[in-house]
């Protein structure tokens, strides 16, 4: 946790002053061109990957990138891409992982004990695999 909070100082100290009039207009409007959907993999940091200024990507992260077939219902992700796209007014929409994602392979190896919710999550993943060897069977 110190390392988070001496980040986050050092922040507001060096980075924040240098940067002053971005975040004042970003404190009032956002109009990011892309929504960009990740995991939630610690590696991946998308403005970095892209090299993209804050306010430039709405993102959403979560266990191995799902995007759920849309329904009012559907959640977070859902909501997510509908304010994106309906409020915001993104252009493009990047789906960023690659097909043999790590959550997929310890769901396939190891039992989901205790561990229900992320179990339920990883179900709508192993669909849209099974649609895709079906449709694809070469692209691994």
């Amino acid at each position: 946790m110190k390392a988070l909070i001496d980040g986050f100082l050092k922040f507001q100290k060096d980075a924040f002053p240098q940067r002053t009039d971005l975040f004042k207009h970003l404190a009032t409007t956002q109009h990011p061109g892309t929504l960009f959907i990740t995991c939630s993999d610690s590696r991946v940091v998308p403005e970095l990957l892209t090299q993209q200024e804050p306010g430039e990507l709405f993102v959403i992260r979560n266990a191995g990138n799902i995007v759920p077939s849309y329904s009012p219902h559907s959640g977070g992700v859902s909501a997510t891409v509908e304010y994106a796209v309906a409020v915001l007014g993104v252009t493009d929409i990047v789906i960023c992982g690659s097909f043999r994602l790590r959550c997929y392979d310890r769901c396939c190896q190891v039992q989901m004990h205790g561990s229900p919710a992320r179990c339920c999550w990883l179900v709508a993943a192993f669909r849209v695999s099974e649609s895709h060897q079906r449709i694809a069977p070469s692209c691994k």
